[in-house]
């Protein structure tokens, strides 16, 4: 079917209110009525676009089909095209829609005098016959017939013409508009028009894009998009992410304020980083929320601040998370670029200002940690000042490139001053390569053994960087040239469950590995000594945070090798509930006093050398303060503890008996144990 034949199929009036709100319908209405040619070229022409982008022949036709409508009218126009992403042939039938309502109510369907069965499934909005293939949508209390097949999928070329033709109306109310359809199957569309403007404005609405949407195409597009834009204007990717933060019309102490008579109509940004909104009136008093009394008068300027208060709030999520990644990707600025970033921006500057920074020559030798205050000052955890010059680099401090004791230091200046991090900077759990690992050399099995359902082994992509496969997972480091690789294994026996395998580190230009190669025998495979502390760190860290919510327990029968294991049953492993409420029985009975506290799924123990976390769900430690992973393998061949419960439950006695042993941590003997633990 040509475009031809497909509009004149298309019942336009029928479908003109939805297309448009009832102010600018009526007005459009009444033109279109009289020149009923121009609308139909203009839809005609709309539906006869091809591809994901407009050719330059299809834009010189548009600059004359735009020429017949008042500029007035053709914005409103287009806006309405645009949001309206399917046509429908028109309103159902006679016939049609009562069988529709029947079906809506659970009434049986007549036909003549006797009853029938209908074929037609409604599911909500939705309907369908599966006998002659024929579907219907409906709006409010209308019915209307869907096209079939792959006219259906055509009438989106509207509404994808009407993105391409909204270049010309660059305001916000259109970009808002944008936003909304690229995350409704016209991402290339809209995202074309975004990019034609190109502006510190589109660019803040496209990395804000890619926080409010996990589709994974979606964020390819918006980045070759941005490396587009960032060519053109001749700077890097990042510096133009830097430069197109919005200010939201903040002023310096990161207020925005609307006068409404003698009162007042803020949002804010707290020294925790949360947006308020709140009303202060002319006789002293203070509200969160809008009084009943002042509804009337105040409604326009609090609903206008809702709408900032909420805008606000996604930029400072994007930011905190770009700031997150730069700490994890070691990201440096110039202290020129700084401050162009950061101390005169409302936004990012009150993020920086809760971060702890690291100073050091452009050669990366290293300075001094300082911390950026209100009165524009560097100062380290001992109150001295620092001068920064433009001889000087900064980046975000990552807690596994600190020694202990200026770690520690930090976490005190963090507690005694009640700075709210954006992030886990200082408190940021890290993991350090243990001895165990400097004997594979090439592999970590830290994290091997346990045991995930299927389904939940695609869920670590939602962790951001990270992609997954069936049986492995893998997050890339561009700028270390490297990629990251955790495996699964299916097991033989039960298909809903898999066992998680090793983690390695491969050149990023090394073929794909779906599958788990003999780690000790590949040469390619990049020893852990080499690789970065903050990448290793970032990278257990990621799967043991995957892990905590995901594990259903350990398969202690586990092997390197691709072997059968039949020995695990995951129903014997107890959630940490269960293990909290055991362990706070069995604690009294051990004689260790004020040692040990359960608080939640953790256990805490003060043992002489530091303080342990312990997680009751998979029985990970960490060293406090640093929040540093402690690894201790556990042996299955020694003597059970005791227990109050007749079957076997290995995690729980793992847990255990190592709550037992850092309790007297005094009295341990191992070696690979001692060197990750402080002397005494």
């Amino acid at each position: 079917m040509d475009a031809q034949a497909q509009l004149e199929m298309i019942d336009i009036w029928s479908q003109w209110d939805l297309a448009f709100c009832e102010h600018d319908a009526n007005e459009l209405q009444h033109y279109f009525m009289a020149h009923p040619d121009t609308l139909n070229t203009l839809m005609l022409y709309m539906l006869s676009s091809r591809g994901q982008r407009p050719t330059k022949k299809w834009l010189r036709g548009w600059q004359e089909i735009k020429q017949t409508i008042p500029v007035p009218l053709l914005r409103p126009l287009l806006m309405g095209l645009a949001a309206k992403r399917e046509w429908y042939v028109g309103p159902a039938s006679e016939h049609d829609a009562g069988i529709l309502l029947a079906q809506e109510r659970g009434e049986p369907v007549k036909s003549g005098t006797s009853p029938y069965r209908s074929t037609i499934n409604v599911s909500g909005s939705s309907a369908y016959d599966y006998n002659t293939f024929r579907g219907w949508h409906k709006h409010g209390d209308i019915w209307y017939e869907r096209f079939r097949g792959r006219n259906a999928t055509r009438t989106r070329k509207i509404a994808q013409a009407a993105c391409w033709a909204m270049v010309d109306f660059p305001d916000a109310q259109v970009r808002d508009l944008l936003v909304q359809v690229m995350r409704a199957k016209l991402r290339k569309p809209a995202l074309w028009t975004m990019a034609q403007w190109g502006d510190d404005n589109a660019v803040a609405r496209l990395i804000q894009m890619t926080r409010l949407t996990k589709q994974q195409k979606l964020h390819h597009d918006i980045a070759e998009a941005l490396r587009i834009i960032a060519n053109q204007q001749n700077i890097p990717v990042e510096q133009l992410k830097d430069r197109a933060i919005l200010h939201h019309e903040l002023n310096a102490q990161g207020i925005r304020t609307w006068t409404v008579g003698a009162d007042i109509v803020q949002i804010s940004i707290s020294a925790s980083g949360r947006v308020q909104r709140s009303i202060k009136c002319a006789s002293g008093k203070s509200y969160r929320s809008l009084p009943p009394e002042l509804h009337v008068t105040h409604e326009p300027a609090w609903q206008v601040a809702t709408h900032e208060a909420r805008s606000l709030s996604v930029t400072l999520s994007t930011q905190k998370k770009r700031l997150e990644i730069a700490m994890r990707e070691r990201r440096r600025w110039s202290w020129e670029t700084w401050q162009s970033a950061f101390a005169q921006h409302p936004v990012s500057g009150h993020i920086a200002c809760r971060l702890v920074w690291a100073i050091s020559t452009p050669e990366g030798a290293h300075l001094a940690y300082a911390i950026y205050n209100k009165q524009g000052n560097w100062q380290t955890a001992e109150g001295t000042e620092v001068q920064v010059t433009n001889e000087h680099c900064l980046h975000i401090v990552h807690p596994v490139e600190m020694q202990p004791e200026d770690h520690s230091r930090w976490q005190r200046y963090i507690v005694q001053h009640k700075i709210a991090q954006p992030f886990k900077q200082m408190f940021r759990e890290t993991y350090l390569i243990t001895p165990a690992e400097e004997e594979t050399r090439t592999y970590s099995n830290r994290f091997a053994s346990h045991i995930i359902p299927q389904s939940l082994s695609y869920t670590l992509n939602r962790v951001q960087g990270w992609r997954s496969s069936y049986r492995v997972c893998w997050h890339d480091f561009p700028q270390h040239q490297m990629r990251a690789y955790f495996w699964c294994r299916s097991d033989y026996r039960r298909s809903h469950i898999m066992t998680t395998q090793q983690i390695a580190f491969y050149p990023i230009e090394h073929n794909m590995l779906w599958t788990r190669p003999r780690l000790d025998l590949d040469p390619t495979c990049i020893p852990l000594h080499d690789i970065p502390p903050h990448i290793f760190s970032e990278v257990l860290r990621d799967i043991d945070q995957y892990l905590i919510s995901a594990s259903q327990g350990t398969d202690q029968h586990w092997e390197e090798e691709d072997q059968p294991h039949y020995q695990h049953h995951p129903e014997q492993n107890r959630p940490p509930h269960q293990r909290e409420q055991m362990l706070r029985e069995l604690i009294p009975l051990l004689d260790l006093g004020e040692t040990i506290q359960v608080a939640g799924r953790c256990a805490y123990i003060s043992g002489s050398r530091c303080l342990y976390k312990v997680d009751l769900g998979n029985g990970t430690i960490y060293t406090e303060p640093g929040g540093r992973y402690l690894c201790i393998v556990p042996r299955y061949n020694t003597p059970k503890l005791y227990l109050p419960f007749e079957e076997s439950d290995p995690k729980t006695s793992e847990i255990l008996s190592k709550i037992l042993l850092l309790s007297h941590d005094e009295t341990i003997t191992d070696t690979t144990i001692l060197r990750q633990l402080p002397k005494m």
